[in-house]
């Protein structure tokens, strides 16, 4: 995690200082060091390694799974860009749940945002449901276990619902992606105010699992990218004056201009490949 820290740490503030045009020897230096930095490591089990070290661990089932941090809330390791740490961080999630991790509140909704990154909507609504029914008391408080009994400990109440936004909205890759891990028992569903990276507020409505409208109202103007989920491809963007320019990009993904305060209803059909 300290690695995973660091290296966020040294690029954003390199992203930060190209895009305001300032300290350049800096950002040097920041480069330099994050070569530095002990690489993320796959171990004898193919899971990511917590340590630089494989060392065999003590509590395999340990409610703390903080070295997935890259994964999420992080963004440096993703099935798309990095599909093997990808599949290394999935196997480190299974293995502290087939010991039994997770089995208190603030932990399990860290993995439903783990799954939500892995783009398993299934799994992240098994843990939802597990937090639900045995880490959420009748008030929707989240409990904590404690010796003469569970405690209030609102770290589950926030991880759970910013989790359920990852199920629903993702933006860490540089692309708006649009109901990234839908569990198969939300089939039909609708979300307002959802809110993306670059000032992006979405709203979405669907049934049988594909989307049927989408608004988009952007806060500033500028240069934007969106996904559709799997079965799915973008048509176009509109707004009350007209269609919008959009360009395709990698992964399916499409590029539009849009204008702040304007609201953009975006349109899709079926992707048979």
């Amino acid at each position: 995690m300290d690695m995973a820290l660091i290296r966020e740490l040294f690029t954003n503030c390199a992203t930060a200082a190209a895009a305001l045009g300032v300290d350049a020897d800096f950002s040097s230096k920041l480069a330099a060091a994050s070569r530095r930095l002990i690489p993320y490591q796959i171990g004898k089990y193919g899971q990511l390694q917590e340590w630089s070290i494989d060392f065999e661990e003590s509590t395999p089932g340990q409610r703390h799974m903080s070295h997935l941090y890259p994964l999420y809330p992080g963004n440096q390791i993703t099935p798309t860009a990095t599909p093997q740490l990808a599949e290394a961080a999935r196997v480190t999630l299974e293995r502290r749940l087939a010991y039994g991790g997770a089995y208190t509140g603030w932990s399990r909704s860290w993995a439903i945002g783990f799954w939500a990154r892995l783009a398993d909507g299934d799994e992240a609504w098994e843990s939802l449901s597990m937090l639900m029914q045995h880490s959420t008391n009748m008030n929707l408080f989240d409990t904590h276990p404690a010796r003469e009994g569970p405690i209030f400990q609102i770290d589950g109440n926030f991880g759970t619902t910013a989790a359920i936004a990852e199920m629903l909205v993702q933006s860490h890759t540089g692309s708006v992606d649009l109901l990234p891990a839908l569990p198969s028992v939300w089939a039909e569903g609708e979300v307002t105010g959802l809110c993306a990276r670059g000032g992006l507020t979405i709203g979405l409505r669907w049934s049988g699992g594909r989307i049927n409208t989408c608004t988009v109202r952007p806060d500033s103007t500028g240069s934007y990218s969106f996904r559709a989920p799997k079965g799915q491809r973008i048509a176009g963007l509109s707004t009350d004056s007209g269609s919008v320019a959009v360009e395709k990009r990698d992964g399916g993904a499409i590029g539009c201009q849009l204008q702040a305060g304007h609201i953009y209803q975006m349109s899709f059909i079926s992707d048979a490949g």
